[in-house]
């Protein structure tokens, strides 16, 4: 557990600066940090958001379309779509397109839909 993850003032303080140090802690404080531990850290994270625009990207990227190609569908010019898939890989924290639409239908940011072939 980092210092940055505990919240409340009493907390910080008793830890700030003391890595050598025996520190008094409040029950207040240790009520804190077990409610911490037990949480996980997926719960901390806020999932982030798609405009419906972007939705759109990634599931034709799962369906194998080029950035032209999911252009052309939108309606929109390509350029545009290079802009919301850097947009999504922010987002997601992504650095490609495969773990991008892996982590938006995961994280259910975008509604799996199986291409019927």
């Amino acid at each position: 557990m980092y210092t940055e993850d505990l919240r409340g003032p009493a907390v910080a303080e008793a830890l700030a600066h003391r890595a050598d140090e025996t520190v008094e802690v409040s029950r207040h404080a240790v009520r804190q940090l077990l409610h911490l531990a037990g949480t996980s850290a997926a719960s901390e994270v806020s999932t982030p958001s798609l405009t419906a625009r972007e939705v759109e990207t990634p599931t034709g990227t799962a369906a194998g379309m080029s950035n032209r190609q999911i252009a052309r569908d939108m309606s929109i010019p390509e350029h545009r779509v290079k802009r919301h898939v850097a947009l999504i890989f922010a987002k997601l924290n992504c650095r490609n397109r495969t773990t991008a639409v892996t982590v938006a239908f995961r994280t259910g940011l975008v509604p799996y839909r199986p291409q019927s072939r």
